[in-house]
């Protein structure tokens, strides 16, 4: 081999190939050839998956905690209806964010899923499907009575600022908006994460079987 032919290999040595696009059933799928293999990639998307579950859930549990201050001081230090109906959604939605947040935070600790995936990968992987086919369900339901409680707070400000049924209501109903409309925000971003993670599942089940 010549001088050249040293310099090409060289070069593409410091300078690796770039990612290849492959066409496959479940889309355009992206593989970096020569950086990881498959199960190195699922390794990756385990760890990123449920480091992101439980950066979620901490970020839903400071946000209970800010939903109860709040809710505190529109009851006890604020006075009027307009605080004091708001204050019953911002009490109520800080439990639901706590319930949803420690659960987050406490997957991984909980399932320990590189430790089961690297025992038995094919058995975690089959179960894992599974589970998040399931969560994705509940978590279509947690949106549609997020989406309910927007517009029943929407009502309730309607009601109560052009219809004259009290400062109470109309308070509830602002609060409701904005409680539900943040919580549908986190369902959606949640949403998201589990469908690319499933993807990833799927893509590492074909290439296991190919």
């Amino acid at each position: 081999m010549g001088r050249a032919g040293r310099n090409l290999r060289y070069y593409f040595r410091i300078y690796p190939a770039p990612p290849v696009a492959r066409l496959s059933g479940n889309g355009l799928h992206l593989h970096m050839e020569q950086d990881l293999t498959p199960h190195q990639r699922m390794e990756k998307a385990i760890g990123e998956f449920y480091r992101g579950e439980k950066t979620q859930g901490l970020v839903m549990l400071a946000f209970a905690l800010l939903c109860l201050l709040l809710g505190w001081l529109l009851f006890v230090k604020w006075e009027g209806e307009v605080y004091s109906g708001a204050a019953v959604p911002c009490i109520a939605f800080s439990l639901l964010h706590f319930v949803l947040g420690a659960g987050g935070a406490m997957a991984s600790h909980r399932n320990r899923p590189l430790t089961q995936w690297n025992h038995n990968p094919v058995t975690w992987t089959t179960d894992e499907q599974a589970r998040l086919h399931h969560q994705k369900n509940l978590l279509t339901k947690y949106r549609t009575a997020s989406s309910a409680t927007f517009l029943l707070g929407g009502m309730f400000t309607i009601a109560g600022a052009f219809f004259h049924l009290g400062d109470y209501m109309l308070g509830s109903g602002v609060a409701l908006c904005l409680l539900s409309g943040i919580t549908l925000s986190f369902l959606l971003v949640a949403a998201f994460r589990l469908d690319f993670f499933l993807h990833e599942l799927n893509v590492y089940e074909r290439d296991r079987r190919e």
